[in-house]
């Protein structure tokens, strides 16, 4: 471990100041504007519109399309034009009403990195429905490790779109008390990108100019245009979002007797209150009493093939906003704060939260993220303090910095568990990356034990898609490290993965956009004796077309040393000992410009001393804007013909989507697991009647798929184990 340090250390003190690109002024609007879509008025007209350049399918090639694009602003708002000339309506693809669901839809994008820290940002688009989208990017738009692109985060902003014979026309407006940034003395600098979007041409023009060698271009606040608005004085408006919730739980019990199944029915009167309020342009403090999140959408159903514990990512709207700055991940999955940890039991079910405080933004040079929230006691489960701080800054470049987190959960039983990290991203030159974390916890149920209770992370990669693209990791984890609010998946190892790459774009005379292929491998030592316990090596190819459709093939080979076997169900499992197994895996996808679009895979070959085939299909059909309907069916089947054990696994989700109007919307989804013997619905319907004024008519029910017999078969499993039906009523006040 001392190279590691070494190296980090000599990294740091050799890498240098990267100069950023000089802000340009954003434009005043010089008169008033009626805000309508149009953006005729002579105040827009005098706003010089922004340079377009084509992003795919072809990098730098001619527009299909006249795009006109412009940026202004006032006292309060924030504005954005769009003037997107076609062929006509038939051109267009509009495929929801629903907001935030706009992801085969024509749209206009502004995305913004509001303190210019390029790492986190937030996304506005409409769509020529008038669809609002707005979502968070953190980990600088990465998707890998806790990166990447959250939707379920919403605030307050419009849109007036109108569509013609000639083109559609949009005009979006996003108040400054909506968005969290740094002013000094009046002047503030943002980082801003804008793209136009042709689904049915794959198309995409985008100012600034987008390059194909960058990893997840279009996203990546490092890669943004720094904008400056000059007299910017932000309001501070007080959000005050109470809420009222009816429901009731039914479960069936055995009587007495043991002779039949009762329904005993729960009600539930609860209410609630948040409040969110700027402490300063950029300090945002969130208060919760009683919190609940009755609306949230049911997880995906997982099939589970490993011995590790499955992730799911966070839904819940009070832990979004700048999510992306409480991340430290620890390799995958593996981080020192999951928020799902809190008000949640490893099997999804919710826990009471009486409330707390979250505290995000920045002071001076640093970013500042604190979380405090009380959580009720629940049968054996002690009632606990969760506690996360964060303090980070710039460090060396405009695209580094340094950081420190301490997560605390204590119960009023006395039990604790206590994690403090550092953590650094270093841009050291182009487009190469360095990165380190280091974590240690103290647990009251586990022995301190130094370097044992701690993991360190080393990597440096080169973030691109044109050319090579690399990566290098170390890790090494403790057996008695236990971050009590992350998730991690295993302990006790030393780790050592290289990734390589090469993205091939042939041009603008051939079908394909671009070519890659990569290559993946990872060992795993164990820390007491340093034998192997894990191997991979991991090849693919991928085709990308121009049409927005993708396939791609690879194969893999695998050794895995087990000293303890695992199940996968009662009827198969994995014995202890070594296994060399190979295999191979196939997936594509269909163009993006259709009503229906598919996503397909399989994988076939061995798994440990047997043999697996699985496939797995994704159909989703645009049957109008005002209904959507997808499915996931998942098979998997695994054969240990040496032990006569099999392994079937059925995963089928579905899910309707409908929006009659802008005010009433409705889901349906549905899953069903074989492995799980259940069925789970989750029906949504929501009616708005304003901007912040909403009720939730929520029911869920989880039917049992396996019914047995009972009590020498005169009493039969019910067909329903749980049931819930909530109607939820929510209010914001500004103030």
């Amino acid at each position: 471990m001392r190279s590691i340090v070494s190296a980090i250390i000599l990294t740091v003190v050799a890498a240098t100041t990267l100069s950023a690109q000089d802000p340009i002024d954003v434009q005043r609007l010089s008169g008033p504007i009626d805000f309508d879509g149009m953006s005729d008025e002579a105040a827009w007209q005098a706003i010089a519109p922004l340079s377009m350049t084509m992003y795919e399918p072809t990098f730098r090639g001619t527009p299909t399309y006249r795009t006109e694009i412009r940026i202004a602003y006032d006292d309060i708002y924030l504005y954005v034009s769009g003037r997107m000339w076609d062929d006509g309506p038939d051109s267009r693809q509009v495929s929801s009403l629903q907001r935030d669901r706009i992801s085969n839809d024509d749209a206009l994008f502004l995305l913004l990195d509001t303190f210019n820290d390029n790492e986190n940002g937030v996304i506005f688009a409409t769509t020529p429905a008038g669809v609002r989208f707005d979502a968070t990017i953190g980990g600088d738009g990465q998707g890998f490790f806790g990166g990447g692109i959250i939707s379920s985060w919403n605030t307050f902003w419009d849109a007036a779109v109108q569509q013609t014979e000639e083109g559609w026309f949009a005009e979006m407006r996003i108040p400054f008390s909506s968005l969290r940034f740094q002013d000094s003395d009046g002047s503030v600098t943002m980082g801003l990108k804008v793209y136009r979007r042709i689904t049915k041409m794959n198309e995409t023009v985008s100012y600034p100019e987008t390059r194909t060698e960058w990893n997840a271009g279009l996203e990546r606040p490092s890669k943004y245009q720094d904008v400056t608005f000059s007299n910017v004085t932000r309001q501070n408006p007080i959000y005050i979002t109470p809420y009222a919730l009816l429901g009731g739980t039914t479960t069936p019990q055995l009587n007495s007797t043991n002779t039949d199944f009762v329904r005993g029915t729960e009600e539930e009167i609860e209410a609630g209150l948040d409040v969110k309020y700027g402490l300063t342009s950029n300090l945002t403090l969130d208060l919760t009493v009683n919190t609940d999140f009755a609306q949230v959408e049911a997880d995906n159903q997982q099939v589970n093939l490993t011995r590790f514990s499955l992730f799911f990512p966070e839904r819940r709207q009070f832990f979004l906003e700048r999510s992306g700055i409480f991340n430290i991940s620890l390799n995958d999955f593996a981080r020192v704060f999951h928020s799902r940890r809190i008000g949640l039991r490893d099997d999804g079910t919710p826990v009471r939260i009486l409330g707390g405080v979250r505290l995000q933004g920045r002071a001076g040079d640093w970013d500042i993220g604190v979380i405090n929230l009380q959580t009720a006691s629940d049968g054996a489960f002690p009632s606990e303090n969760n506690g996360v701080f964060r303090f980070r800054r710039r460090a060396f470049n405009d695209a580094s910095y340094v950081g420190t987190m301490v997560t605390t959960r204590l119960g009023d039983n006395g039990d604790h568990n206590i994690v403090y990290a550092i953590d650094g991203t270093i841009r050291v030159f182009g487009n190469d990356y360095m990165e380190f974390q280091a974590a240690q916890s103290i647990d009251s149920d586990i022995d301190y034990d130094g370097i044992n209770s701690a993991r360190l992370r080393f990597v440096w990669q080169r973030r691109a898609n044109r050319g090579f693209g690399y990566g290098t990791w170390i890790t090494r984890s403790g057996a008695s490290f236990n971050p009590g609010l992350g998730f991690i998946q295993r302990t006790d190892f030393m780790r050592y993965e290289l990734f390589t790459s090469y993205g091939y774009f042939p041009g603008e005379k051939t079908a394909f956009r671009s070519i890659t292929p990569l290559f993946f491998g990872t060992i795993f030592y164990r820390n007491g004796d340093h034998t192997v316990v894990t191997a991979n090596v991991n090849n693919s190819t991928n085709f990308n077309f121009k049409s927005g459709a993708n396939i791609g093939f690879g194969a893999s080979y695998n050794f895995e040393d087990l000293r303890q076997g695992f199940s996968l169900s009662a009827d198969a499992a994995v014995p202890a000992g070594s296994h060399r197994f190979t295999s191979g895996f196939v997936f594509f996808g269909s163009a993006p410009g259709h009503p229906l679009r598919i996503f397909g895979n399989a994988n076939f070959g061995e798994f440990f001393d047997g043999t697996q085939f699985g496939f797995g299909a994704s159909p989703t059909w645009i049957a109008s804007n005002q209904l959507r309907l997808s499915a996931n069916y998942q098979y998997t089947k695994i054969e240990f013909s040496q032990r006569a054990q099999e392994f079937i696994s059925h995963l089928v989700r579905l899910r309707a989507e409908g929006q009659a109007d802008a005010h009433l919307s409705g889901s349906a989804f549905v899953q069903f697991s074989s492995t799980a013997d259940a069925l789970v619905a989750n029906l949504r319907l929501r009616y708005q009647f304003k901007e912040g004024q909403d009720v939730y008519f929520v029911y869920n029910d989880i039917l049992d798929t396996n019914r047995e017999f009972l009590n020498g078969g005169t009493v039969r499993d019910p067909l329903s184990l749980n049931r819930t039906l909530v109607v939820k009523y929510v209010h914001t006040f500004i103030r």
